[in-house]
């Protein structure tokens, strides 16, 4: 067995024992190996793995992403107007559409003239939730498009038209400890992307470097990239390059082959000699 590990469910508020004794206990207790995303998954497995006294080899894989699919994405025709784009379930994660939805609020009152585009499912319920944040913030009808759920294959070029792309991250174990496969998306396409200083992000990303970065939850700063964006375009087109440079040296999937076919072959290799 060797086991994946993208997120870090006991770190998240409301998951039961069970959960946290598969973690702790029976997930690495049965297996061989293990593949995670981020060096705080690493740290938490191995150590997990030495108190149980079980010989599971860890592999680090961050986000892996099909370079060139985003890369070579064409905008869809220009529109009216322009939009920074967010993408995900809205309901899952309805905190982090709030959150930009008031940076967006705040970035108007600097002349930031751009809409926001949410693309992915949402409810009738979340629906509401944003029509009326909207409003209440002070934004005009159709300052925020709840785009929907859109075929895959549509999503690159949708990246590609936008001026900047916003994942916000929190200062939790949650966010501390995956690596999302949309930022690896984000700086494939080649446009600015606009996060927070957290977990594996903070040693990839640097603030005006290739890309815009800010501490976690700081609604005034991660506006001030928006204005930034909407302000110097030319210096943003450089760093989203730079962006798109770091991903390609760092999550461009066909670069772990060998890695993974070595986690591969030891563990197989180990488990045929301890099953004899």
């Amino acid at each position: 067995v060797i086991q994946e590990v993208n997120e870090w469910w006991p770190g998240v508020p409301g998951y039961s024992r069970f959960t946290t004794f598969l973690y702790h206990y029976w997930m690495f207790r049965q297996a061989q190996g293990a593949v995670v995303i981020s060096k705080l998954i690493e740290q938490r497995v191995r150590g997990i793995a030495a108190r149980l006294k079980s010989p599971v080899q860890v592999e680090r894989v961050p986000v892996l992403v099909d370079f060139q699919v985003f890369r070579d994405a064409v905008a869809t025709p220009k529109r009216e107007w322009e939009y920074f784009l967010w993408a995900g379930d809205t309901d899952g994660y309805l905190a982090d559409v709030e959150f930009i939805i008031r940076a967006l609020a705040l970035s108007r009152a600097h002349g930031m003239p751009y809409r926001l585009m949410v693309t992915g499912p949402y409810s009738q319920r979340s629906s509401e939730r944003v029509t009326a944040l909207a409003r209440e913030v002070g934004l005009e009808d159709g300052a925020v498009i709840l785009a929907g759920f859109r075929k895959r294959t549509d999503i690159p070029a949708l990246y590609a038209g936008s001026a900047g792309l916003l994942l916000p991250l929190w200062d939790d174990d949650r966010s501390r400890t995956r690596l999302p496969t949309k930022l690896g998306e984000y700086l494939a396409s080649g446009r600015p992307v606009v996060t927070s200083s957290v977990g594996d992000v903070a040693d990839l990303l640097s603030n005006g470097v290739n890309a815009y970065v800010v501490a976690p939850a700081d609604c005034a700063a991660f506006a001030a990239c928006l204005v930034e964006i909407a302000r110097s375009p030319e210096r943003a087109n450089a760093i989203a390059k730079a962006g798109q440079d770091t991903c390609e040296h760092n999550f461009q999937y066909s670069a772990y082959a060998l890695p993974l076919a070595g986690l591969f072959v030891a563990c197989t290799t180990r488990y045929r000699r301890t099953s004899l």
